[in-house]
C-alpha cells in the first residue's frame, strides 16, 4: 500500500537525521559561527540526551520541531568548517516540519500516525511530503559525525 510506504519514509527520513544529528540546546551568547568547542560540545550532549528517545519511539513533529529549532543554534556554535553542513541539516529539517505542518499533521500525535491520516485523508499530500522526507535521507553528514568525534569525543552513532 503506497499509505504504509510512505510513512515509512517520512519516519524513517527523520529519524535517522533527528538520531543522527544529536544537535544541542541554545547558549546565551547566540554562537558566532566559531565559538568555543565548549559550547559545540555542551549543545551536543545536552541534545542528544534530550533526542536519544527518538531512535526507540515514534516522534511526534512537536519533537521534530524542537529538535529543527536547536539545530540553527549548534550551527552558529559549530567550527567555521561545519558550520554550512549544520545550517544545511537545519535547512532541510525545517523544510520536513513545514511540509508536515502544511499537509495538517497533528503536532502531537506520533508522527506514523498523523502521516498515515492525512495522507488517508488526501493523497496528494503524498508526493510533498516524500520529497521531503527523500531530501532528509540524502543529506550527507559523515562529515558532522567526524568532525564532532574529533571535536568533541562524541559518536554520535552510539546509543545514549
Amino acid at each position: 500500500m503506497r499509505t504504509k510506504r510512505l510513512v515509512a519514509v517520512v519516519s524513517g527520513g527523520l529519524l535517522t537525521a533527528a538520531v543522527m544529528t544529536g544537535c544541542g540546546e541554545a547558549s546565551d551568547d547566540g554562537g558566532d559561527g566559531g565559538s568555543s568547542g565548549d559550547d559545540y560540545c555542551g549543545m551536543i550532549e545536552d541534545v542528544q540526551g534530550e533526542f536519544s528517545s527518538l531512535e526507540d519511539s515514534d516522534p511526534t513533529l512537536g519533537d521534530l520541531s524542537a529538535l529543527s529549532d536547536r539545530l540553527g543554534d549548534i550551527a552558529d556554535a559549530a567550527p567555521s568548517e561545519v558550520s554550512d553542513d549544520w545550517k544545511k541539516m537545519d535547512s532541510t529539517l525545517g523544510d520536513m516540519v513545514t511540509a508536515l505542518e502544511d499537509a495538517g499533521v497533528d503536532e502531537d500525535k506520533p508522527l506514523q500516525e498523523g502521516v498515515k491520516e492525512v495522507v488517508t485523508e488526501d493523497t496528494s499530500k503524498a508526493g510533498e511530503l516524500t520529497e521531503s522526507a527523500q531530501a532528509m535521507t540524502q543529506l550527507d553528514t559523515q562529515k558532522l559525525e567526524k568532525n564532532v568525534q574529533e571535536e568533541c569525543d562524541i559518536d554520535l552513532g552510539e546509543d545514549s
